[in-house]
């Protein structure tokens, strides 16, 4: 599955699928996909993953196509938390402020002084988050809402990252995305699209005997700071096109920088503008002010941010309003 629009080509494996497929000569089938095709299927979507969820949406389309003729597919899901974890480990072995540093100028309003104390309660830098921060919730999100009661992200991020009781980051980070991500995101996602279709999606990397092995092998020679899946690689080099071997590494994503600022642009208003968050009273009305206008309008890259809120409101609309 791939992507033909203007901007859209460094989204698109189009052209390293189809290499994959020259090589073994297998029966190739290529999908486009658009963002008005997006729009029409969503709400399907949002059925299906029955909780609020806004990645891997890319896969729907391809069990999809799986499902018109076969009902057994194999597919690479795990492959990165047994191999490199997206590299996320990186941050933990080089000194996580640098990073800290850089995310300061994310949310000016955000205190500075709360973000100090987050990092000494924190000290493995789970207090930065990708989406929305502990800090960033209780303004954005919860407003005067308290939950102090319940345990908040990034303590129960430090608590599993804990539990590990590993003195590598490799193997820490691996261990928390395998009790948390893999089985609350990707798996359940797999799940539920595959089945939506009639498909039955097995995961090989998954197969505890090889799992167990993999991580016998030490950390540094699993994988690399310059090639996070340096072994996974190594292991395929001579089965796989030079030009898949030796590309970036990329999620399977969709262009929503782009197209959350186009044929998205007035869904989004719809969902996330002042008068919706006001009548809704989950969201703080500043949502719209300090993250979703700047990204619309180009002044600011909250692709990440927005399109999880915005998921989050499809969810909404269709269980519970």
């Amino acid at each position: 599955l791939g992507f033909k629009g203007q901007g859209e080509e460094a989204f698109s494996e189009l052209y390293l699928a189809r290499k994959v497929a020259e090589k073994w000569e297998t029966e190739h089938h290529e999908l486009v996909m658009d963002p008005k095709q997006l729009l029409v299927d969503l709400n399907k979507m949002v059925w299906h993953l029955d909780e609020p969820y806004g990645g891997g949406l890319p896969s729907w389309y391809i069990f999809e196509h799986i499902g018109r003729d076969c009902k057994v597919a194999i597919t690479g899901t795990g492959g990165d938390e047994l191999f490199g974890n997206y590299a996320k480990w990186v941050r933990y072995e080089d000194g996580f402020l640098n990073r800290w540093r850089l995310a300061l100028g994310q949310f000016k309003s955000w205190k500075l002084k709360r973000l100090v104390a987050d990092s000494r309660k924190h000290p493995h830098g789970f207090f930065y988050h990708r989406y929305l921060s502990d800090a960033a919730k209780d303004e954005l999100v919860f407003g005067e809402t308290s939950f102090s009661d319940i345990e908040k992200t990034e303590a129960l991020l430090e608590r599993m990252w804990n539990r590990a009781k590993s003195n590598f980051p490799r193997d820490a980070t691996a261990y928390v995305d395998f009790n948390l991500q893999l089985p609350e995101e990707f798996l359940h996602m797999t799940d539920r699209f595959s089945m939506a279709h009639s498909v039955e999606a097995r995961v090989p990397f998954l197969d505890h005997e090889l799992v167990e092995l993999v991580f016998t092998v030490p950390p540094e020679i699993r994988t690399r700071k310059s090639d996070p899946k340096y072994l996974l690689r190594e292991i395929v080099r001579d089965l796989l096109p030079h030009e898949l071997i030796n590309a970036p590494k990329r999620g399977f994503i969709l262009p929503l920088p782009l197209w959350t600022r186009n044929e998205l642009k007035t869904r989004i208003k719809e969902m996330l503008s002042p008068d919706t968050l006001k009548a809704q009273g989950l969201l703080a009305t500043s949502v719209w002010k300090k993250i979703v206008k700047p990204h619309l309008e180009g002044r600011r890259d909250y692709t990440q941010q927005v399109w999880t809120l915005f998921m989050f409101q499809m969810w909404y609309n269709s269980f519970l309003s």
